[in-house]
């Protein structure tokens, strides 16, 4: 490690420390860089009707579903469109096929004819007229069973075929991997198979059916009794076991890690597992609530809804854990609050809701909150009222319904952290360290009081391998000075004429490292200089913006050096472009230009004109935040990023040497106002699949809320 490496790791902890306590400035160095803290991005949707249900179903093509009272929406990508029923149907229960198609049972209000209906992602719908009045379930080979409430099953295949069959009212069921239901009814359990075409397949007598139902990974079924649980196995032998002194009724089947089963006494306060041979171990937990789902590493996970006093247990806890091995663990969100629903995550976290058990139901504040598999407890978000459980989307991200708001809200959670100095100065040379840790071959220098110059240096600075660092215009700030002379690079290149930078600061750069200037007569032509003199060999494409204002092209130099293009600054309000800047995109050779901003930021008449050099799309919104979200979104769709920054767009300065380290690491960049992120860029960073977030400049920049990713 090189001796002004070491000092930065050592000296800059005591000199922030000590600058902390004495509230004086240190010459260097002068950042800081939070430590990742943990944030959710939140997109939250608003549902066209009142939920029916309080399940949200993803299916395998990237869509959300949700059952209303009057048709279904769907949601993908930050959209919802909704599929509206004929008038006076009511629905209730759905489920979705392997093919994605949304199936859900409804009655017509006027007549009283029954309906099965299946909706396409395309919005194709067809209605099944059915007898029964129950619900539905999705067998894996996409038929549909309908199970009546008094008993009764139709079968509905992919071709849309109906059969019926004949059975007592059944209180469980399950399928196995060839399609075959299984149910229990009464003191039956039977099985009915995918091609059946009459009656059903066969039964077998049990003692009497419960509430739970699963297929083990040998095939077996496994089924909750009177007292305790039984096996079928695939030839059809029926073992029945109940632990001794115990009558009663067992719910919740869950198979371990191990091959046993789990399953809850709830009435008892216990959970206990069974193996095979019909070998009982049960554990004390307190009141459940009918939740329990299975963690990767074979720990089981449940909600503990009631206190149980027999067993010296008087407070509520969210959640337990129970190890493989055998040990308790309980966890603990809120006070007095009860977790409703359970999801394992496909990465391993626990993702569960909790409500105020003091209220009922409508009355009572929920939240989302999880835990990871080493046990961290995360709340992420306020629900509002009556929660309705959490899914997931084929990339990961969770999706959880407020019943009665009637909104979707898609949370992706997401590390945080902050680079920041104790001035703009200080902020642009902790953005060079995070890019540029040792050395840097160029430099390039721009000032920090106006941003012009900057602006177009940024893609530039990216396009050669170094930093962008600010001064100010009359002298060198000590901590840029230290960090240039720590980077020892080749070259330094100031951007800007005299009026921008002075000499005196030319000269103390000189004794550094051989230092050249870059300008012109104004600030156009010192934006097309930088392009030329850095993009030598051409680009294939350009963005645009107007050099009157900043924030259109913050984003834009990102995203322009991201793709290693340039960002040429012009003179918006021109009706027509002039020939200078036409000459230089000529002689780049672009194939495409994009203008960074609306009309008016660049003019109708000088985009016209831009589109007889080249083809000319336009990134823009209703305001700045809405443009820098357009702009990203157009340079990195179907390109996932591994991170996303936020700079103040109220203000230049930070964004400025944001822009450089965005472009050369391929990372959108985006701007806010002081106290909240715009939605529509929480949107963009779930879209990006971004998995953290970085946020620049400090608090007085960007407060506290930003780091929490807080939408506005």
């Amino acid at each position: 490690m090189r001796n002004d490496a070491l000092r930065r790791i050592v000296g800059g902890v005591i000199l922030a420390t000590v600058a902390a306590l004495a509230g004086v400035t240190a010459a260097a160095p002068a950042q800081a860089v939070s430590p990742s803290t943990p944030a959710t991005a939140i997109r939250r949707l608003t549902l066209p009707d009142a939920p029916v249900t309080v399940e949200t179903l993803a299916d395998a093509h990237g869509n959300v579903w949700n059952l209303e009272e009057r048709g279904i929406s769907m949601a993908h990508d930050g959209v919802v469109t909704y599929f509206r029923d004929p008038a006076g149907r009511y629905n209730w229960g759905f489920a979705l096929d392997p093919q994605g198609n949304a199936w859900y049972t409804n009655d017509d209000q006027t007549s009283g004819a029954r309906f099965v209906t299946r909706i396409t992602s395309t919005g194709q719908r067809t209605d099944y007229a059915v007898s029964l009045s129950g619900g539905i379930s999705a067998g894996p080979d996409g038929t549909m069973w309908f199970i009546g409430a008094q008993g009764g099953v139709l079968r509905i295949s992919a071709s849309g075929g109906m059969t019926a069959f004949s059975t007592p009212q059944i209180t469980e069921s399950t399928f196995s991997s060839d399609g075959t239901l299984w149910f229990g009814a009464d003191t039956t359990l039977g099985w009915i198979s995918p091609s059946q075409v009459s009656a059903v397949a066969g039964t077998a007598a049990i003692s009497e059916a419960g509430h739970s139902m699963i297929v083990a990974v040998d095939g077996s079924v496994w089924f909750a009794d009177g007292g305790g649980v039984g096996e079928i196995t695939p030839s059809h032998v029926v073992s029945e076991f109940e632990p001794p002194g115990s009558s009663y009724i067992a719910s919740n089947l869950v198979q371990g890690s191990d091959g046993n089963i789990w399953f809850e006494w709830a009435t008892l306060g216990k959970v206990a597992k069974v193996t095979s041979s019909g070998q009982f171990t049960s554990f004390d937990v307190g009141g459940l609530s009918g939740n329990m789902v299975l963690g990767p590493g074979g720990d089981l996970w449940l909600s503990d809804a009631l206190p149980n006093p027999a067993q010296g247990l008087t407070q509520l806890d969210d959640v337990v854990r129970i190890s493989s091995a055998g040990a308790i663990t309980r966890y603990r969100v809120s006070i007095d609050t009860i977790a409703l629903t359970l999801t394992m995550s496909p990465d391993g976290t626990l993702w569960f809701q909790s409500q105020d058990d003091g209220r009922s139901f409508t009355t009572a504040p929920s939240f989302t909150a999880t835990i990871s598999s080493d046990g961290v407890i995360q709340k992420l978000v306020d629900n509002g009222i009556f929660a309705g459980g959490v899914a997931f989307d084929t990339e990961g991200h969770a999706w959880t319904l407020d019943y009665m708001a009637r909104t979707l809200d898609e949370l992706q959670p997401i590390s945080t952290s902050r680079v920041s100095g104790t001035d703009r100065f200080g902020t642009s040379v902790a953005i060079a360290r995070q890019n540029y840790p040792q050395t840097a071959p160029i430099v390039f220098v721009a000032s920090g009081i106006n941003y012009p110059d900057a602006l177009s240096a940024g893609p530039a600075a990216a396009a050669m391998g170094g930093p962008l660092l600010l001064t100010s215009p009359g002298s060198l700030p000590a901590v840029v000075a230290d960090e240039i002379t720590s980077l020892a690079p080749a070259k330094i290149v100031v951007v800007g004429g005299p009026g921008a930078i002075s000499d005196s600061v030319l000269t103390q750069l000189r004794a550094i490292a051989p230092t050249t200037r870059v300008f012109a007569s104004d600030r156009y032509g010192t934006s097309r200089a930088i392009v030329r003199e850095f993009f030598p060999n051409g680009a294939s494409a350009a963005y645009v913006a107007t050099g009157s204002n900043f924030p259109d092209a913050l984003s834009a130099g990102a995203a322009a050096g991201a793709h290693g293009q340039p960002l040429l600054l012009v003179n918006g309000s021109a009706t027509t472009v002039d020939t200078a800047t036409a000459d230089l995109l000529t002689s780049l050779g672009v194939k495409h230009l994009t203008i960074a901003g609306g009309t008016g930021s660049v003019s109708a008449g000088f985009a016209t004109h831009l589109s007889a050099i080249a083809p000319t799309t336009r990134a823009a919104g209703a305001d700045r935040f809405s443009t820098a979200a357009a702009i990203n979104e157009a340079a990195f769709s179907g390109s996932p990023v591994d991170r996303a920054m936020i700079a103040n767009g109220l203000n230049f300065p930070d964004a400025l040497g944001a822009s450089a380290w965005a472009a050369a690491t391929k990372s959108p960049l985006f701007i806010s106002g002081t106290s909240c992120v715009p939605s529509r860029t929480i949107g963009d960073i779930i879209d990006l699949t971004a998995s953290a977030v970085t946020i620049i400049g400090g608090i007085g920049a960007l407060s506290a809320n930003v780091d929490n990713l807080a939408s506005c």
